[in-house]
């Protein structure tokens, strides 16, 4: 007995209507930007310590060199304090969206596994129905990964995802630490 596939259409305008609804932005907790403004400002003290031990060092006054390469030491320990932070916040901020998408795929591949059960028995008759429960769980899976874009997307816009590196006091934003008085 020959099995009556869904119209391509019909399926591509189901899996199209997923992605159109998925396409909306929760805000960015204010966890998540209050981090991301801590690390932007850690990382602006660092480069600013970095610059000042180059310049202390550079001059020969060890005593100065000292005292800034301590102050550099314990800015280096807030800015990785606040990236940690900024991680977790980012983390908790995704986390209901990759759950969300794990299980989309999960019954997705349940699904599957129902559809070639129901062919190995030769339940004919649940064909139509497990076809139809693929392509509205494939959407889900598609609407459940556009929202995780979405969300990606809106910290990005609101600089949520801070670079430290590359400021006044070196390029990788490590110099001045090591290496003494070069």
């Amino acid at each position: 007995m020959k099995t009556r596939l869904l119209s391509l259409p019909l399926a591509l305008s189901i899996v199209m209507a997923g992605q159109a609804c998925a396409q909306t932005t929760t805000a960015v907790p204010t966890t998540v930007t209050a981090a991301a403004t801590a690390v932007q400002n850690a990382c602006a003290q660092v480069q600013s310590d970095e610059l000042q031990y180059r310049i202390d060092v550079t001059l020969g006054d060890s005593s100065a060199a000292g005292s800034a390469k301590a102050t550099l030491d314990t800015d280096r320990g807030t800015l990785q304090t606040a990236q940690h932070a900024l991680h977790t916040a980012v983390q908790a901020y995704f986390s209901a969206d990759e759950t969300a998408l794990k299980t989309a795929r999960a019954q997705l591949e349940d699904d599957f596994v129902q559809l070639k059960a129901d062919v190995t028995a030769g339940n004919s008759g649940s064909l139509a129905a497990d076809q139809t429960r693929i392509v509205t769980d494939a959407a889900a899976v598609q609407t459940a990964q556009t929202q995780l874009d979405a969300d990606h997307l809106a910290l990005a816009n609101v600089g949520a995802l801070p670079h430290c590196g590359g400021g006044p006091g070196g390029a990788d934003g490590n110099r001045g630490g090591h290496g003494g008085g070069r």
